[in-house]
């Protein structure tokens, strides 16, 4: 009985390893230069159970929803900071909440004083990171973005 519970387990691992990875394609935006520092040191850690296909750095959240609009497709998560100069983070998850496939997420200091349903609803926000945050907070993180991927795409 073990070897037979241990040939099925063996085979639905063979079934999901043959399954294509979906890639997160992301574009990070923040007028501040550590978020791409901590995100890239989280594309390069192998334990985690994510693929990253692209990760971009914009400065600005004009720049950020010019690239998403001039190449549809081309990204799926998008990370905002919420309080940016010109255009903060709900602009850019107003400007993008209707496109297709693409999940935006805010990274700020101010997620405890903010109504996070409000944001999901009203702006069509999949969910937060707080500012300061760990690398693993931002593996758990990129781990629950990965989710959403994967239930989009029928995974789970």
């Amino acid at each position: 009985m073990g070897e037979l519970s241990e040939r099925n387990l063996t085979d639905s691992s063979m079934q999901r390893e043959r399954q294509p990875v979906p890639k997160m394609n992301i574009l990070a935006v923040d007028d501040e230069p550590n978020l791409p520092i901590v995100f890239g040191r989280m594309a390069q850690c192998s334990k985690m159970a994510y693929a990253i296909g692209l990760f971009k750095v914009v400065s600005s959240g004009q720049e950020a929803v010019r690239e998403v609009l001039e190449e549809p497709g081309r990204y799926n998560v998008v990370l905002t900071d919420l309080q940016m100069p010109e255009m903060d983070g709900l602009r850019v998850a107003d400007a993008l909440k209707d496109q297709e496939g693409v999940f935006v997420y805010v990274v700020s200091g101010a997620v405890d004083s903010i109504d996070q349903n409000k944001l999901k609803t009203e702006h069509g926000v999949r969910g937060f990171l707080k500012k300061p945050y760990s690398l693993e907070e931002v593996g758990n993180f990129l781990n629950d973005a990965y989710r959403d991927l994967d239930i989009k795409e029928g995974k789970i």
